[in-house]
């Protein structure tokens, strides 16, 4: 599959080389004016330069000027997307299953989860603090 992506030109693929060595990476996807970041990377060693934010920086700067108009990343932490002035931006997650069968005992649980998960968070943190990562 990614052959085919990249042949019809729809990959993107950014690495920043220091001293002839990879020390960051991001992989994506583009459709319409829109590029998605599906995964990123740094080398440790490198980590006190902040080689992840320079790589973004640069890929950024060359998406504009391909006139791109949206970077988008699926993960990562909210406030580091706003540090970039990301707007964030939820979409509507729809799943299906046939009644009484594992697929639906699945999605329950999974429900479930999620809004324990949520409780938690609400019932734990107490006034905005942060006790732990859920």
């Amino acid at each position: 599959m990614g052959g085919l992506l990249l042949a019809r030109g729809l990959l993107e693929f950014w690495l920043l080389d220091l001293n002839g060595r990879p020390a960051a990476a991001q992989f994506g996807f583009r459709f319409g004016n829109t590029v998605s970041q599906l995964q990123e990377g740094f080398d440790r060693e490198y980590s006190t330069d902040s080689v992840g934010y320079v790589l973004r920086a640069r890929a950024i700067k060359d998406l504009i000027a391909r006139a791109y108009v949206r970077m988008t990343s699926w993960e990562g932490n909210q406030d580091t997307r706003k540090k970039w002035g990301a707007q964030v931006e939820h979409y509507l997650d729809l799943r299906f299953a046939m009644p009484f069968r594992v697929g639906a005992a699945y999605l329950q649980v999974q429900h479930y989860a999620e809004r324990s998960k949520s409780w938690l968070r609400t019932h734990l943190h107490g006034k905005g603090g942060k006790c732990c990562t859920i």
